[in-house]
């Protein structure tokens, strides 16, 4: 079940704009969404039989999930097409992961175009082949950059302006250096603008291969400007959480660019299934390293989820909720901002054995789960360090409250598996109880807050030593949905699991 909210332009924008800027910006992602497509499930519409072309419930059904797997029922399949294959358009059908990493191995000249988050693998065997996307996808590569030209063309604003036309011609190239290098510099442009291939979520196979998606925001300003002290005291609140930690997370507060937007259209990854409430962008190692990032929140998303999910799961799992929606709220929100800024901090770039790599490479399928886990474990010592002891204690109520409400989007959802893992990791430390009247949650806020940063400390350590095998280990250790989890998600069967938005251009 999931609560329909709609988003319409007209009804976001704070004053009038060209309609032209907006147009040419939504048909750019819509560009995006049907690369995306290619990268998920293009065949799908030569499975439908007659009947099911007519069904319309069953066509929204694959447009949501964009195929016809389910992701909210672990990517359960509603046609007969077999199973989901982990590594879906990004590599052959027939390659498995061990085949992948030995082929590598054995041809380290390929390494890097077969590793990079921009290539397609295509043939079979040994006769493999790293594809590049704007060859791979030409002809919607070409329109894309057309499109985004088009944008550029009546743009006034010009840091924008320049971003537009440096974005269109990277997309042909692959090498988005520039373009993302410029993108996280601005902060004054009221339309802005996220597109092109980010997330990795998708690729389960190697956890290497980005996805396609886009999205159009709108500025504000007024709520941005709230968040903006923490630009300044996240250095000192980093200093705080132990002697390793403080070592690990040495940042400048220049790195970070924080703000608050509506999103106004979303195309591809950005459309599928869950929609985000916040995005940390860019994932290049090499952006962040150099430039920074930028942590956005998307107070409309992040608002329709609190109302339609989040406060309601809350008040059914815990003994002893919470009695004010907007202080809740408000802690939703600080949350939410820590974990993008926690996204951030702490390694990126390392050594293994004399050799120069990224965390995503050396941890690949697991990567992006304990990358959320750390997020969330990481943005929440953040978050309780600059607390007091009450707002300590309601936020910890929240925050393990919470952990039912991303685990309901499955554990093949990388949010989901993160707080399957938070929440048997944490269980497993004594941070909080079953009651055996009530069957609800009570939080043990003292040991909560020592395991939540236990367990933050333990991710970051794999993380930082690039460990595989570790990771490995420790994911098949608490990423298990257990008899426990299965009780607590009966009882919020009549809550939905999530929004599901209709975009009005």
């Amino acid at each position: 079940m999931l609560a329909p909210v709609e988003f319409s332009p007209e009804k976001i924008l704070l004053k009038e704009i060209r309609p032209e800027n907006l147009t040419n910006l939504i048909k750019a992602a819509d560009v995006a969404d049907s690369i995306f497509w290619e990268q998920m499930f293009p065949n799908y519409e030569g499975l439908l039989k007659p009947q099911d072309r007519a069904n319309q419930e069953l066509r929204e059904f694959i447009q949501f999930n964009y195929g016809p797997y389910d992701i909210l029922n672990d990517d359960a399949a509603v046609l007969p097409v077999g199973p989901k294959q982990p590594g879906v358009g990004f590599y052959p059908a027939s390659l498995s992961r061990d085949e992948f990493v030995k082929y590598v191995k054995n041809h380290p000249e390929r390494a890097a175009i077969f590793q990079s988050p921009y290539t397609v693998i295509r043939g079979v065997n040994a006769h493999l082949k790293a594809v590049p996307y704007h060859i791979a996808y030409r002809g919607k590569v070409n329109q894309l950059s057309d499109m985004l030209n088009r944008a550029r063309a009546v743009e006034s604003h010009p840091a924008f302006r320049e971003f537009l036309g440096q974005r269109a011609g990277d997309i042909l190239t692959d090498d988005y250096f520039t373009s993302e290098s410029t993108w996280v510099r601005l902060n004054d442009n009221p339309l802005d603008l996220v597109i092109g291939p980010y997330e990795v979520y998708e690729d389960q196979l190697m956890g290497l291969k980005s996805s396609y998606e886009a999205r159009v925001l709108w500025r504000d300003f007024a709520e941005s400007e709230k968040i903006q002290h923490f630009q300044r005291e996240i250095p000192s609140l980093c200093k705080t959480l132990g002697p390793y930690l403080s070592k690990m997370l040495v940042m400048s507060d220049s790195r970070l660019e924080l703000s608050v937007a509506d999103i106004l259209y979303a195309g591809g990854f950005a459309r599928k299934g869950i929609p985000a409430i916040a995005l940390t962008l860019p994932n290049d190692e090499k952006v962040i390293e150099e430039v920074g990032s930028r942590q956005i929140i998307l107070k409309n998303i992040l608002e329709a989820k609190f109302n339609n999910v989040a406060w309601p799961v809350i008040n059914r799992v815990l003994l002893k909720p919470p009695s004010d929606p907007e202080q809740s709220r408000a802690h939703f929100f600080s949350h939410t901002l820590f974990h993008e800024i926690s996204h951030s901090i702490g390694p990126h770039i390392i050594k293994i054995n004399g050799e120069t790599t990224t965390i995503n490479r050396s941890l690949r399928q697991y990567y992006s789960v304990l990358e959320e886990a750390k997020a969330d474990a990481l943005g929440a010592c953040i978050l309780l360090s600059a607390s007091d002891n009450q707002n300590r204690q309601v936020f910890l109520d929240l925050f393990v409250a919470g952990f039912l409400r991303s685990i309901r989007y499955g554990q093949s959802h990388a949010h989901g598996g993160a707080n399957i893992i938070q929440f048997n990791y944490l269980l497993k430390e004594g941070a909080f109880d079953i009651d055996s009247d009530s069957g609800k949650m009570c939080v043990n806020h003292d040991v909560a807050h020592r395991a939540i940063l236990k367990l933050a400390t333990e991710i970051i350590r794999i993380q930082e030593r690039g460990d595989f095998d570790l990771g490995k280990r420790f994911f098949e250790s608490f990423c298990i949905q257990n008899q426990l989890i299965e009780r607590l998600l009966r009882d919020l069967e009549d809550i939905p699991v999530d929004i599901r938005i209709k975009y009005r251009s």
